[in-house]
């Protein structure tokens, strides 16, 4: 399986299968390695300043990464109990690893050719030299 980082955030206790067929699915990165990887792809883009409109957080009355992530607690948490319970724990130094959690992704699967593409470019790596005459 593999999954897609789409544009939409939500907590989901569990995914959202759309084609059983297809293996195809909305969920939220659940496993280490995703989280890990769904993080740091959040802070990198934050960290770039390509996408930092907002601050982290802010003692003053403004917008921010914060206030957005405590407004949707305070206006879903009491409709949905899992959303209650999933931003119970928010402390402020761990936002990216909330939003993170969040993310909606498009999980498929890819019958493997990821893992197939990263194992040949690795064969391949160890097998080039510098200079041109590589073909």
């Amino acid at each position: 399986m593999n999954f897609l980082l789409t544009s939409y955030f939500w907590p989901l206790a569990s995914p959202i299968t759309l084609s059983n067929h297809l293996k195809f699915s909305f969920d939220n990165p659940r496993t280490k390695p995703e989280l890990d990887y769904a993080r740091q792809y959040l802070k990198d883009l934050y960290e770039s300043k390509k996408a930092r409109p907002l601050p982290i957080h802010s003692e003053e009355d403004i917008v921010s990464l914060e206030t957005i992530l405590v407004d949707f607690r305070d206006t879903f948490s009491e409709r949905d109990e899992y959303i209650r319970e999933f931003l119970a724990s928010y402390k402020r130094k761990n936002i990216f690893s909330y939003f993170a959690k969040m993310w909606i992704v498009a999980r498929f699967d890819d019958e493997g050719e990821v893992a197939r593409i990263t194992r040949r470019t690795r064969a391949n790596a160890r097998g080039w030299r510098a200079g041109f005459d590589n073909a």
